[in-house]
């Protein structure tokens, strides 16, 4: 009867064990595509700032001429 709740306590720690891996798993593939989210909306967004700025009429001519 002993051996059957120790076995019984090592396959649960097992289980568990198991369960807190595959948890683990998911969390890294979550950062992973919220990296992969950032970075896409982080060029998106830069993409569209610089080609508002660029559409807008005499703002590259302005810049030059403060450079110049």
């Amino acid at each position: 009867k002993i051996l059957e709740e120790v076995r019984y306590i090592a396959n649960r720690f097992r289980c568990q064990d198991e369960s807190e891996a595959v948890c683990s798993e998911w969390k890294f593939a979550a950062c992973v595509v919220d990296r992969l989210c950032l970075m896409a909306f982080s060029v998106f967004t830069i993409i569209c700032t610089i080609g508002i700025l660029m559409s807008a009429p005499n703002f590259v001519e302005a810049v030059s001429k403060d450079f110049a």
